[in-house]
């Protein structure tokens, strides 16, 4: 099946995530942080993605809003590829 994840998809599958591997960065906040901001700006759409990068490009520097963009966009293209590999198998089963 060729399809496209929707960002609801998306979305649900990190919110998930996050509440799974928040014990995995205990004794970590600021990791955690960077993580879990990186993963919220993956559960956004792409006209807010790029609204809350301008506004960390404009309020904390370039290099962070790029590193977090590089971040979200990675968690967005695994989680999407793992719902298209988890149907692929469901419609072959």
């Amino acid at each position: 099946m060729n399809r496209n994840i929707q960002d609801v998809e998306i979305a649900a599958a990190i919110d998930s995530d996050l509440l799974r591997r928040r014990e995995q960065f205990a004794g970590q906040p600021a990791a955690w942080r960077v993580w879990s901001e990186a993963a919220h700006v993956a559960t956004l759409n792409e006209r807010a993605r790029n609204a809350f990068i301008e506004h960390v490009a404009n309020s904390r520097g370039a290099d962070i809003a790029l590193r977090l963009l590089l971040k979200a966009q990675s968690i967005r293209d695994q989680v999407a590829q793992t719902l298209m590999t988890n149907e692929t198998q469901a419609t072959l089963h």
